[in-house]
Protein backbone atom coordinates (compact mmCIF):
# COMPACT_ATOMS: atom_id res chain seq x y z
CA UNK A 1 0.00 0.00 0.00
CA UNK A 2 1.61 3.19 -1.06
CA UNK A 3 1.44 6.34 1.31
CA UNK A 4 3.02 9.09 -0.64
CA UNK A 5 6.21 9.77 -2.14
CA UNK A 6 9.15 11.53 0.22
CA UNK A 7 9.16 14.45 -2.22
CA UNK A 8 5.45 14.77 -2.36
CA UNK A 9 5.61 15.09 1.56
CA UNK A 10 8.41 17.42 1.59
CA UNK A 11 7.15 19.50 -0.22
CA UNK A 12 3.73 19.61 1.33
CA UNK A 13 6.23 20.46 5.24
CA UNK A 14 7.87 23.03 3.31
CA UNK A 15 4.59 24.89 1.48
CA UNK A 16 3.31 24.63 4.78
CA UNK A 17 6.63 26.29 6.69
CA UNK A 18 6.03 29.25 4.13
CA UNK A 19 2.42 29.30 5.01
CA UNK A 20 4.03 30.12 8.48
CA UNK A 21 5.90 32.92 6.87
CA UNK A 22 3.64 34.75 5.64
CA UNK A 23 1.53 34.49 8.31
CA UNK A 24 3.63 35.84 10.89
CA UNK A 25 4.87 38.51 8.16
CA UNK A 26 0.99 39.42 8.29
CA UNK A 27 0.92 39.56 11.90
CA UNK A 28 3.44 41.72 12.35
CA UNK A 29 1.71 44.40 9.98
CA UNK A 30 -1.44 44.64 11.54
CA UNK A 31 -1.72 46.57 14.60
CA UNK A 32 -4.37 45.19 16.50
CA UNK A 33 -2.14 43.11 19.53
CA UNK A 34 -5.09 40.59 19.70
CA UNK A 35 -5.03 40.04 16.25
CA UNK A 36 -1.27 39.61 16.32
CA UNK A 37 -1.79 37.28 19.56
CA UNK A 38 -3.77 35.07 17.44
CA UNK A 39 -2.15 34.48 14.37
CA UNK A 40 1.44 34.02 16.30
CA UNK A 41 -0.59 31.05 17.87
CA UNK A 42 -2.07 30.14 14.89
CA UNK A 43 1.77 30.08 13.80
CA UNK A 44 3.10 28.33 16.62
CA UNK A 45 0.15 25.06 16.09
CA UNK A 46 1.01 24.89 12.64
CA UNK A 47 4.53 24.85 13.20
CA UNK A 48 4.25 21.85 15.74
CA UNK A 49 1.62 19.96 13.43
CA UNK A 50 4.27 19.77 10.59
CA UNK A 51 7.59 18.87 12.56
CA UNK A 52 5.26 15.87 14.43
CA UNK A 53 3.90 14.72 10.97
CA UNK A 54 7.51 14.53 9.86
CA UNK A 55 8.95 13.54 13.28
CA UNK A 56 6.31 10.75 12.78
CA UNK A 57 6.88 9.62 9.50
CA UNK A 58 10.40 9.59 10.09
CA UNK A 59 9.95 7.72 13.03
CA UNK A 60 7.86 4.95 11.21
CA UNK A 61 10.93 4.50 8.62
CA UNK A 62 13.78 3.73 11.52
CA UNK A 63 11.23 1.29 13.24
CA UNK A 64 10.55 -0.70 10.03
CA UNK A 65 6.90 0.22 10.09
CA UNK A 66 7.76 2.01 6.53
CA UNK A 67 10.23 1.76 3.90
CA UNK A 68 11.36 3.81 0.78
CA UNK A 69 11.53 2.46 -2.67
CA UNK A 70 14.30 2.96 -4.99
CA UNK A 71 11.31 5.18 -6.44
CA UNK A 72 11.19 7.46 -3.94
CA UNK A 73 7.97 6.17 -2.58
CA UNK A 74 7.24 5.51 1.24
CA UNK A 75 5.18 1.97 1.42
CA UNK A 76 3.34 0.39 4.64
CA UNK A 77 5.66 -3.15 5.37
CA UNK A 78 4.10 -6.41 6.60
CA UNK A 79 5.25 -5.48 10.04
CA UNK A 80 2.60 -1.85 10.11
CA UNK A 81 0.10 -4.38 8.93
CA UNK A 82 0.33 -7.65 10.45
CA UNK A 83 2.12 -6.28 13.62
CA UNK A 84 5.79 -7.05 14.65
CA UNK A 85 6.16 -8.93 17.95
CA UNK A 86 9.06 -7.51 19.27
CA UNK A 87 8.43 -3.94 18.47
CA UNK A 88 4.71 -4.67 20.43
CA UNK A 89 6.73 -6.25 22.98
CA UNK A 90 9.13 -3.61 23.63
CA UNK A 91 7.01 -0.81 23.83
CA UNK A 92 4.86 -2.77 26.68
CA UNK A 93 7.53 -2.69 28.84
CA UNK A 94 8.62 0.32 31.39
CA UNK A 95 12.04 0.52 32.20
CA UNK A 96 11.25 1.84 35.21
CA UNK A 97 9.58 -1.69 35.79
CA UNK A 98 13.16 -3.04 35.48
CA UNK A 99 13.50 -1.60 39.34
CA UNK A 100 11.72 -4.32 40.92
CA UNK A 101 11.84 -8.04 40.68
CA UNK A 102 10.16 -9.23 37.36
CA UNK A 103 7.16 -11.55 39.18
CA UNK A 104 5.39 -8.06 40.97
CA UNK A 105 6.08 -5.98 37.72
CA UNK A 106 4.36 -8.03 36.00
CA UNK A 107 1.45 -7.44 37.94
CA UNK A 108 1.91 -3.40 37.42
CA UNK A 109 2.04 -4.38 33.75
CA UNK A 110 -0.93 -6.47 34.11
CA UNK A 111 -3.01 -3.33 35.36
CA UNK A 112 -1.48 -0.77 33.34
CA UNK A 113 -2.39 -2.43 29.95
CA UNK A 114 -5.77 -3.62 30.69
CA UNK A 115 -7.96 -0.37 32.01
CA UNK A 116 -10.93 -2.37 32.48
CA UNK A 117 -9.41 -5.03 34.86
CA UNK A 118 -8.12 -2.21 37.04
CA UNK A 119 -11.07 -0.18 37.19
CA UNK A 120 -12.94 -3.39 38.55
CA UNK A 121 -10.32 -4.21 40.82
CA UNK A 122 -9.99 -1.18 42.12
CA UNK A 123 -13.71 -0.85 42.69
CA UNK A 124 -13.75 -4.38 44.54
CA UNK A 125 -10.39 -3.37 46.70
CA UNK A 126 -11.87 0.74 47.40
CA UNK A 127 -15.27 -1.21 49.10
CA UNK A 128 -12.56 -3.39 51.03
CA UNK A 129 -11.02 -0.99 52.56
CA UNK A 130 -13.57 0.93 53.12
CA UNK A 131 -15.99 -1.86 55.00
CA UNK A 132 -12.26 -2.87 57.19
CA UNK A 133 -12.35 0.89 58.21
CA UNK A 134 -8.64 1.76 56.56
CA UNK A 135 -10.36 4.41 54.13
CA UNK A 136 -13.20 7.22 54.17
CA UNK A 137 -14.10 10.29 52.74
CA UNK A 138 -14.25 10.68 48.59
CA UNK A 139 -12.08 10.88 45.83
CA UNK A 140 -11.07 7.48 46.60
CA UNK A 141 -8.55 5.88 43.73
CA UNK A 142 -6.21 3.20 43.54
CA UNK A 143 -2.66 3.13 42.10
CA UNK A 144 -1.27 0.26 40.50
CA UNK A 145 2.70 0.37 40.67
CA UNK A 146 5.22 -2.20 39.93
CA UNK A 147 5.70 -3.68 43.72
CA UNK A 148 2.82 -2.32 45.39
CA UNK A 149 -0.72 -0.68 45.07
CA UNK A 150 -1.37 2.90 46.45
CA UNK A 151 -5.01 4.29 48.08
CA UNK A 152 -5.46 7.54 47.54
CA UNK A 153 -8.05 9.24 50.04
CA UNK A 154 -8.54 13.04 51.56
CA UNK A 155 -5.62 13.77 50.75
CA UNK A 156 -3.53 10.83 52.58
CA UNK A 157 -1.66 8.05 50.64
CA UNK A 158 -1.75 3.85 51.79
CA UNK A 159 0.61 1.34 50.56
CA UNK A 160 -0.57 -2.41 50.18
CA UNK A 161 1.35 -4.91 49.08
CA UNK A 162 0.19 -7.07 46.32
CA UNK A 163 0.68 -10.15 48.74
CA UNK A 164 -2.28 -8.89 50.48
CA UNK A 165 -5.27 -11.84 50.12
CA UNK A 166 -7.55 -9.47 50.11
CA UNK A 167 -5.74 -8.46 46.83
CA UNK A 168 -5.71 -11.62 45.62
CA UNK A 169 -9.74 -11.79 45.90
CA UNK A 170 -10.33 -9.13 44.65
CA UNK A 171 -8.19 -9.74 41.47
CA UNK A 172 -9.89 -13.12 41.03
CA UNK A 173 -13.55 -11.61 41.13
CA UNK A 174 -12.32 -8.70 38.65
CA UNK A 175 -11.53 -11.54 35.78
CA UNK A 176 -14.52 -13.04 36.15
CA UNK A 177 -16.65 -10.21 35.93
CA UNK A 178 -14.69 -8.86 33.27
CA UNK A 179 -14.89 -12.33 31.31
CA UNK A 180 -18.89 -12.39 31.81
CA UNK A 181 -18.77 -8.68 30.53
CA UNK A 182 -16.58 -9.54 26.96
CA UNK A 183 -18.94 -12.27 27.02
CA UNK A 184 -21.86 -10.58 27.29
CA UNK A 185 -20.93 -7.64 24.66
CA UNK A 186 -20.49 -10.49 22.17
CA UNK A 187 -23.63 -12.13 23.04
CA UNK A 188 -25.80 -8.94 22.20
CA UNK A 189 -24.04 -8.17 18.86
CA UNK A 190 -24.76 -11.46 17.94
CA UNK A 191 -28.33 -11.46 19.11
CA UNK A 192 -28.74 -7.82 17.77
CA UNK A 193 -27.36 -8.69 14.30
CA UNK A 194 -27.74 -11.93 13.58
CA UNK A 195 -30.71 -12.99 16.02
CA UNK A 196 -28.00 -16.09 17.12
CA UNK A 197 -25.93 -16.46 20.77
CA UNK A 198 -22.58 -15.77 20.86
CA UNK A 199 -21.61 -19.53 20.93
CA UNK A 200 -23.96 -20.24 18.14
CA UNK A 201 -22.14 -18.28 15.45
CA UNK A 202 -18.77 -19.75 16.62
CA UNK A 203 -17.18 -22.56 15.04
CA UNK A 204 -15.47 -25.57 17.85
CA UNK A 205 -12.89 -26.38 15.42
CA UNK A 206 -11.88 -22.65 14.47
CA UNK A 207 -12.27 -21.45 17.72
CA UNK A 208 -9.66 -24.42 18.76
CA UNK A 209 -7.41 -23.15 16.35
CA UNK A 210 -7.33 -19.91 17.08
CA UNK A 211 -6.76 -20.66 20.70
CA UNK A 212 -3.74 -22.82 19.99
CA UNK A 213 -1.85 -20.54 17.97
CA UNK A 214 -2.55 -17.48 20.63
CA UNK A 215 -1.70 -19.45 23.45
CA UNK A 216 1.66 -19.94 21.06
CA UNK A 217 2.15 -16.38 20.34
CA UNK A 218 0.92 -15.62 24.33
CA UNK A 219 3.89 -18.08 25.64
CA UNK A 220 6.28 -16.12 22.80
CA UNK A 221 5.25 -12.79 24.14
CA UNK A 222 5.79 -13.55 27.59
CA UNK A 223 9.28 -14.83 26.54
CA UNK A 224 10.76 -12.05 25.06
CA UNK A 225 9.04 -9.74 27.81
CA UNK A 226 11.33 -11.57 30.49
CA UNK A 227 13.91 -11.42 28.06
CA UNK A 228 13.70 -7.82 27.63
CA UNK A 229 13.30 -7.34 31.05
CA UNK A 230 16.02 -8.94 32.38
CA UNK A 231 18.78 -7.17 29.87
CA UNK A 232 20.64 -4.97 31.38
Amino acid sequence: MVINSISTFAAVVNIARILNTIIILDAVKRSDDRTKTNHFSNLKLKTIMSKTISDQLTEAIKSGQVKVETDGTVVMTDNAVAGNDAVANKRGLDPNAKRYPYHFAKIGLLFRNNRDLARLTSLALLKYLNERGDISGDKQYVMFRYNKFTVKYRNLNRDYSYLEGFFFDALNAAIKVLSENITNAANELARKELSKTFDSVCDEESTETFYEYLTKKSKECAEMDAKDFLAK
